[in-house]
């Protein structure tokens, strides 16, 4: 089985908010997110490549925001995630592919050529979309820079449990709302990929920070007492049909800022 495959491209990714330092807004309506494992003797290669699709980005003034995180705890490493954000399905006729990028700005034969040598160091690559749940995202909000590093949790649930899935993240998000400690928390679910796939990023800078955020029965403990806590908390596991959590740290030499 590919390593690519262990997070069915799902993270994200991303996917969650756009930065940290200073908040601008609501999250955007989607993340288009890609998934790319490099071969780990070719992942140098593969960045140097990636930065060639930057400056060939530049160089026809295609100003697409897209950022780029990598795995560094949790997960295969080598894993790189590309992201870009839209509000409206109609914002991705203007999105250009890797293909087009190079080709534009280097001509077909050159720009296929630099797109053979990206390739022969990539083992795997996935693409999905993620759209935005806001009633059950903690303190929402988008940032701008982009955040240090994300934690993310991947969460697949059983296809006949996502309601009671959803009214148990119901009940945390309205418990961890009350806590001034706790986190924002973006959540969103798969719409083009694999179904029943829920993500949760939380974005910080140092990873310090994370010592003072509650954990999930901690919040439900201080709001609901520590029976119903076990009850909920019983009830999230029962949906679940595979989890995993990671850390993605923002790789800003990657990544195309845009508008």
């Amino acid at each position: 089985m590919k390593i690519a495959k262990f997070f069915t491209l799902g993270l994200t990714c991303v996917l969650a908010a756009a930065g940290l330092a200073q908040a601008q807004g609501q999250p955007k309506q989607f993340v288009q997110l890609l998934t790319v494992h490099a071969k780990p003797e070719g992942a140098l290669d593969y960045e140097a490549f990636a930065k060639k699709v930057m400056a060939a980005a530049e160089k026809i003034g295609q100003n697409q925001r897209v950022l780029t995180f990598q795995v560094t705890a949790g997960g295969p490493g080598y894993t790189y995630m590309i992201v870009s954000y839209f509000d409206k399905w109609a914002e991705t006729d203007d999105f250009l592919s890797t293909p087009e990028i190079l080709n534009k700005a280097l001509g077909e034969l050159e720009g296929g050529k630099a797109l053979r040598a990206g390739r022969a160091n990539i083992e795997s690559a996935e693409s999905v979309v993620y759209r935005l749940v806001p009633n059950l995202s903690t303190k929402p909000r988008a940032y701008d820079p982009p955040p240090a590093y994300l934690q993310v949790f991947r969460t697949e649930v059983r296809p006949e449990m996502t309601h009671e899935w959803e009214r148990v993240i119901g009940r945390y998000k309205a418990a961890s709302e009350q806590m001034q400690e706790t986190p924002t928390a973006i959540r969103r679910v798969a719409v083009e990929g694999p179904a029943n796939v829920y993500v949760t990023s939380s974005p910080y800078t140092k990873a310090a920070e994370r010592d003072a955020w509650p954990s999930f029965m901690d919040v439900l403990k201080k709001a609901y007492g520590d029976e119903e806590a076990r009850n909920l908390d019983q009830r999230r596991t029962d949906c679940i049909k595979h989890a995993e959590a990671f850390i993605m740290k923002f790789r800003p030499d990657l990544s195309r800022m845009g508008k």
